[in-house]
């Protein structure tokens, strides 16, 4: 199953800060295939953006701690949506040092874009940039559904 441009340009959206945009892609995204290819394409990214920030191999725990704490304190809504344990431990599913099975998808979902909204933010990429990230994320969420 293909990655749709639609989906690609709904998280493109998010992660460039373009909410009203991010908002009306997403509202076109009405299948359960669409739901999917999204979910898919958000988590490859999540990972990615994991990857890029803290490298291949595990991190130190107190490093994704400040880095949790910082992305927090960015946001009411989310210091009250996400919890710190909830965010250390998406962030070390990536290394295979956490699991997320305790979790519904929803909640999972969000903390992986949340996380991946703060990760790219602190990238600060330019639209070529952020265009060559979702290009590669999209790659892969293919391979994934393939």
């Amino acid at each position: 199953m293909p990655i749709t441009d639609t989906q690609v340009a709904a998280l493109r959206a998010q992660l460039a800060g373009h909410i009203e945009e991010h908002e009306r892609l997403l509202d076109q995204l009405d299948s359960a295939a669409d739901n999917e290819g999204y979910a898919t394409l958000v988590a490859m990214a999540f990972l990615e953006a994991v990857e890029r920030r803290f490298g291949e191999r595990p991190p130190n725990k107190a490093e994704v701690v400040e880095f949790v704490g910082n992305m927090r304190s960015r946001s009411d809504n989310v210091r009250q949506r996400l919890s710190a344990e909830v965010a250390e431990q998406a962030i070390m599913t990536v290394y295979d040092q956490a699991s997320l099975d305790d979790l519904d998808d929803k909640t999972v979902q969000y903390a992986q874009v949340i996380i991946t909204v703060a990760l790219i933010s602190d990238e600060q990429l330019a639209d070529d940039g952020l265009d060559a990230f979702m290009a590669e994320v999209r790659s892969v969420a293919e391979q994934v559904l393939a």
